[in-house]
């Protein structure tokens, strides 16, 4: 939320279940910000087809909550092409990488990543929604080949 303060000509949407009340003041005055609090789908595919970047942020210094769950990020990341700026345990986790990715090393380096974003030329924006696409598509193929074990 700093960073999207000090960064006016990002626009964000920011979609959760619950903001907590403490962050609502700040984020009212954010003027580059659309908050969605428990948004229907509709609204979060409408998001994702105009957005770019998607942000995973681990809560903690720890993957804590990842180690068992998985991020409903990462479906939407490679559904739209949407490019992950991750914590790179995360994104080893995940199977993302420099080629797809824009990766970060802890908290600490999250605004160094956000900031590198920012700056990406189109070209180098299309090349990894691109590598995106082909990631995609292997976990497509694999998942059919795992569905299919159990048709047979």
């Amino acid at each position: 939320m700093n960073w999207l303060g000090t960064n006016h000509g990002v626009k964000s949407d920011i979609i959760s279940a619950t903001i907590y009340d403490e962050y609502r003041p700040i984020l009212s005055k954010l003027t580059n910000v659309c908050v969605y609090e428990r948004a229907p789908f509709d609204q979060l595919f409408r998001s994702c087809q105009t957005a770019t970047f998607i942000p995973f942020l681990i809560h903690g210094q720890t993957l804590g909550y990842y180690d068992k769950a998985i991020s409903g990020n990462l479906n939407l990341a490679l559904a739209f092409a949407l490019i992950p700026i991750i914590d790179a345990r995360l994104a080893k986790l995940y199977g993302f990488s420099d080629d797809n990715a824009i990766l970060y090393d802890g908290q600490s380096d999250c605004v160094r990543a956000l900031n590198a974003a920012t700056k990406m030329s189109d070209a180098e924006i299309s090349q990894k929604q691109n590598n995106l696409r082909r990631l995609q598509a292997r976990h497509i193929k694999s998942s059919i080949a795992e569905i299919s074990k159990y048709l047979d």
